[in-house]
Formats: C-alpha cells, structure tokens, sequence
C-alpha cells in the first residue's frame, strides 16, 4: 500500500502509468481528515496513459491517495 502526501486537486482528472495487467489497482481518496471521499473503479491492465474513474464524490482540493497494489507495479501518478 502506498499513501501519498496530501495534494492540492484543481481537477478530478487523475491518470497513472502502471501494470496491472495481472492483478489490481484500487485508488482510494482521503480528506484531510482521512475519511474516504471517493474509490477508483479497479484497474486491470497494462499502461502508459490510464485515466482514473472515480466510484463517488467528485475530487477538488486537499486529498490524499491511498494505493492499493495486487500483483502490479506502479511508475507515475499525475493530475491534470
């Protein structure tokens, strides 16, 4: 599990590079109180470019990325 340090969002666009092809990725993310305000839909595949979707509230401002990896490997998380 990795968690990141608290982000400031003007955008709810986030994408990953990663491989998942054989496993999982779940994207949760936290309040600045650590409440879960919204959770990805699991990600299952290979890529340079995968956009997050959001299962929940919309994203802006202070959140924390909470990671969950199964079988994968992740090399870059940006917003947009």
């Amino acid at each position: 599990m990795i968690v990141t340090k608290p982000l400031t969002l003007t955008s709810e666009h986030v994408h990953i590079n990663a491989q998942s092809d054989f496993g999982e990725i779940v994207i949760e993310a936290l309040d600045p109180a650590g409440q879960s305000i919204a959770r990805s839909k699991p990600i299952h595949r290979d890529s340079l470019d995968t956009k997050i979707e959001w299962e929940g509230a919309g994203l802006k401002g202070i959140v924390t990325f909470r990671i969950s990896l199964k079988n994968a490997c992740l090399y870059a998380l940006w917003c947009e």
